[in-house]
């Protein structure tokens, strides 16, 4: 399934006219890329479980919608992004492995240069190893509402630094719903070819 996704991702990038990040101001869309690591803990709240900890990558590929950047700027505004999950490890009585997609993600980036505020919200889906919590499914829903940093480094790149409430549930698909609701800190990096 994650070949597939890959190839269907590359597929559309390679169809979409791609806006270098300082090129023309006509035309074309901003492609970006993401790649993250992050973990945190589960809190109980709402009925969910605690006592557990949760960590957790991402590749993500986003399309900025609206206009290229002028020559020399970094593109902001509303951002559309499908996210991998290639680990999720949930800590709890037993370490439970999992990977996932989430295909409906936003981020609303500031257009400010240099550091820049972001906002995101993402949901997908998820297949662990075994339930999550104990007792419950494999198969489950998972969302999170984030903010973070945008950090220019060099060229196209940028530092993304964020938090976000992370949620797991397996949306009353068993009995048992308590899901697990966890405070991460995610740390990773942006870019954007240059074509």
């Amino acid at each position: 399934m994650v070949l597939v996704l890959a190839a269907t991702l590359l597929g559309v990038n390679r169809s979409l006219p791609v806006q270098a990040q300082g090129g023309p101001s006509s035309g074309g869309v901003t492609v970006e890329f993401n790649a993250t690591v992050g973990g945190g803990v589960a809190q109980s709240v709402f009925n969910s479980a605690g006592d557990r900890q949760i960590l957790t990558t991402g590749l993500a590929v986003g399309w900025f919608l609206g206009e290229p950047p002028p020559p020399g700027q970094k593109p902001g505004g509303f951002e559309i992004l499908i996210e991998l999950v290639p680990t999720l490890v949930v800590y709890q009585s037993e370490p439970v492995w999992g990977a996932g997609i989430m295909p409906v993600a936003f981020r609303w980036t500031s257009r400010r240069q240099g550091v820049a505020p972001y906002i995101e919200w993402a949901g997908g889906f998820l297949n662990m190893r075994g339930a999550v919590p104990e007792g419950t499914a494999q198969r489950n829903f998972m969302t999170h509402l984030g903010t973070g940093l945008r950090i220019p480094v060099r060229g196209a790149a940028e530092l993304l630094v964020a938090y976000r409430l992370h949620h797991i549930s397996n949306g009353n698909t068993v009995d048992r719903n308590p899901g697990v609701n966890s405070h991460t800190v995610q740390m990773g990096v942006a870019w954007r070819p240059i074509r």
